[in-house]
């Protein structure tokens, strides 16, 4: 009978024993999977999206980056508005009451490149309504990694678009196709323009000596008198093959000042 009731009790103690290490195991959990612990108020938001983009239960929500609470439950909704094709429950930590207000935004965001999804609130401002509990917001759209990857790979097909256009230009400039390839290849055409200055220093150099019609007209002071002396001879015929008129008055000195000024310049 002793032996029983021995035995009785080491099975009670080891059931305790089971009992209490479960416990502490479940507070252990909790502990770890929110920051606000069992024991805190907690109070529900419900949020809806046009998608989930991949939330579970149990993500974090954040409120300007510090995590204040977790999803409870993510399900389509049945309102027909797109904006609320997800209706997400939200189990947030009850000292954040007075700052999630209506005007806050929601937006569902992405951790790392793996992928993990959490809830991020705003903080609202003086004019907003202080959220009851189950009170509801409408989150929006916002850039995740997803879509930076994309864009990123378009960015990346579009260099590699651009990089096989270039090399089939260099290609073809190689070749010595085209207007460039041909400018940059063909020998005549450096031939030609080097032909052309050597053509241009020589019409310089005969400016300089005199040489030619040209180089005479420029340099030669004979050509110079002789056009000087047409002009003096063409001048004096001019004025005398004019009538003697009667000077008329304020004209006499214009006319001598034009005159003089006009032998000046033949001199």
């Amino acid at each position: 009978m002793a032996q029983r009731r021995s035995l009785a009790w080491t099975e009670l103690r080891v059931g305790i024993l089971v009992v209490v290490s479960f416990a502490l195991l479940s507070l252990a959990i909790f502990y770890v999977s929110g920051e606000s612990g069992i024991f805190t108020k907690r109070y529900t938001v419900i949020t809806y999206f046009a998608s989930a983009n991949g939330l579970r239960s149990g993500a974090e929500v954040w409120l300007e980056g510090v995590t204040i609470g977790n999803v409870d439950e993510v399900k389509i909704s049945k309102e027909s508005d797109p904006r609320k094709a997800v209706e997400v429950h939200l189990k947030i930590d009850q000292s954040y009451k007075n700052i999630i207000r209506s005007d806050s935004m929601v937006t569902i965001g992405t951790i790392g490149l793996l992928g993990d999804k959490y809830v991020n609130i705003t903080r609202g401002s003086e004019a907003g309504e202080v959220l009851a509990d189950n009170g509801e917001l409408i989150g929006s759209e916002a850039g995740d990694i997803a879509k930076i990857v994309t864009g990123t790979s378009d960015l990346v097909a579009n260099l590699d678009a651009l990089s096989n256009q270039v090399k089939k230009l260099g290609d073809r400039v190689d070749r010595g196709e085209g207007t460039l390839g041909k400018l940059l290849t063909d020998t005549s055409i450096y031939d030609n323009a080097n032909s052309t200055m050597r053509e241009a220093n020589a019409f310089v150099r005969d400016l300089r000596t005199g040489t030619g019609t040209v180089g005479k007209l420029v340099s030669d002071d004979e050509m110079y008198k002789r056009v000087t002396t047409c002009w003096t001879a063409w001048t004096i015929s001019l004025n005398a093959s004019r009538p003697a008129t009667a000077p008329q008055a304020g004209s006499s000195t214009i006319r001598r000042y034009t005159t003089k000024r006009t032998r000046y310049s033949l001199a």
